[in-house]
């Protein structure tokens, strides 16, 4: 074979080479936009009424949300959820379009935060959707969001639960940050400038007791050489100030009776009692809520929570229930000499 013919020889062997990868990498690329503009999970658009529970699993998170009449109420103690973030879950859910078919590779998943929910490492947001009937809609793995497609919206790496192949989408799935982040959080507001007394106990052992002389609240029983700590007693009226909670559960029993407790007394006619069952590794409290009150004023404050606090014990974080545990030392300081 003449150098002529061999060159020609490679040259076409070349470009068969270059023709073949062009024609792979052509149907690769079909491949994965096939299915772009598509929706993700069309049944929940499609059977958002028969939608009877939603359950949630997150890193920070595991809460089921379940249908009551028109609304959703969390699964566990029926308390009433926020339905403008349960709408919002639904539809982020519903609207998400197919950009881009990405990997099928079970082993990658956790690179982009869509191992399973039970996965030690990677593992993604889980929302799946119950129909009345009891089974499944429709359930997604959310993982690492993608700023480079969606426009304003974004994009996200998602999969459908049980299956391999994973997505880039248009869109993302809308979760709060946190059990909280679905409940009206705020209980009580009680101005500080109303409160006449207040008192920390545990059970009937008075830890510190204060009354309101003239504008302020002044220890009882001041100790030598000590003044008051304005700043801590500003702590404690600003618990009742904005009375919260970060999570909620079906009240179970009663406090033992050593409980510590934390209570104010207002102008208004209204007392207030924090009673604690417990502190939580993040020294947070489970506390049981008992106010009551004649007046009026009581009443009116109490018209829309009474109901609530008879039924829910409540969580409340450890920077705010912080003076429970509190006595007269902690409420002073050394005097200026």
């Amino acid at each position: 074979m003449t150098l002529r013919s061999l060159t020609i020889l490679g040259v076409a062997t070349a470009l068969a080479v270059a023709g073949a990868i062009l024609t792979s990498f052509s149907w690769s690329t079909r491949d994965a936009v096939s299915e772009r503009g598509a929706t993700l999970l069309p049944d929940v658009a499609k059977q958002v009424d028969d939608i009877a529970t939603i359950s949630i699993k997150t890193e920070d998170q595991e809460i089921t949300l379940k249908r009551d009449g028109d609304a959703f109420a969390e699964a566990a103690s029926g308390f009433p959820v926020k339905q403008d973030v349960v709408r919002t879950l639904m539809a982020s859910v519903a609207l998400l379009n197919i950009e881009e078919k990405k990997t099928a590779d079970a082993t990658r998943h956790a690179e982009l935060n869509l191992a399973a929910k039970d996965a030690e490492k990677g593992a993604g947001e889980w929302v799946s959707f119950g129909s009345k009937s009891g089974g499944e809609i429709a359930a997604v793995i959310a993982g690492k969001t993608d700023y480079t497609v969606g426009g304003i919206r974004g994009g996200q790496y998602v999969r459908r639960a049980g299956e391999d192949q994973t997505y880039l989408v248009r869109g993302s799935v809308k979760l709060p940050y946190g059990r909280s982040g679905w409940f009206e959080t705020k209980l009580l507001e009680v101005k500080p400038e109303t409160v006449v007394s207040a008192e920390i106990a545990k059970g009937t052992a008075r830890q510190a007791a204060l009354t309101k002389v003239g504008e302020a609240l002044k220890l009882v029983d001041l100790p030598e050489g000590k003044v008051a700590d304005d700043t801590k007693i500003g702590q404690l009226t600003r618990l009742f100030q904005n009375l919260t909670f970060i999570d909620v559960r079906k009240k179970a029993s009663s406090a033992n009776a050593d409980a510590p407790t934390v209570s104010v007394a207002t102008s208004d006619g209204l007392s207030v009692k924090l009673v604690s069952l417990g502190v939580t590794e993040d020294k947070g409290h489970w506390v049981q809520i008992v106010a009551s009150g004649e007046t009026p004023e009581a009443k009116k404050a109490l018209a829309d929570v009474a109901e609530k606090l008879e039924t829910y014990e409540f969580k409340v974080s450890g920077s705010k229930i912080a003076p429970i545990d509190w006595t007269s030392a902690d409420l002073t300081k050394d005097a200026q000499s």
